[in-house]
């Protein structure tokens, strides 16, 4: 599909032989129907995916309030240290970035023993 895509003229009959040139070609994905004892585990790892986005999320918006408020020594894998991250709250001085923070942190607690 990135081939017609790709195409600066778009029209039905230019992807109609876009496509049926992928085809002649074998350049055309053939799909592929997921086996049925294992679209359960499919969309389990699909659902882990999500959380796991959600979660990352979470840490890039720790990340970012850090850098806005000028913790420049604050890493990304300084964030994602479980053992000091609760202690980064008390870094900064207004209450609603306080709280701002424990939030994403509640979620990201919350999140971590769904993905495991």
């Amino acid at each position: 599909m990135k081939a017609i895509l790709g195409n600066k003229k778009k029209s039905d009959p230019i992807d109609a032989e876009t496509i049926a040139n992928l085809l002649r070609s074998n350049f055309f994905t053939i799909a592929y129907p997921y086996p049925k004892e294992m679209r359960a585990t499919r969309d389990l790892l699909r659902r882990r995916h999500r959380l796991v986005r959600i979660r990352a999320e979470g840490y890039t918006h720790i990340h970012l309030i850090c850098h806005q408020e000028g913790f420049a020594d604050i890493t990304s894998q300084a964030v994602k240290d479980k053992a000091t991250l609760r202690e980064l709250i008390s870094r900064f001085s207004d209450l609603s970035l306080k709280k701002t923070i424990a939030t994403d942190l509640d979620i990201i607690d919350m999140l971590d023993p769904y993905i495991k």
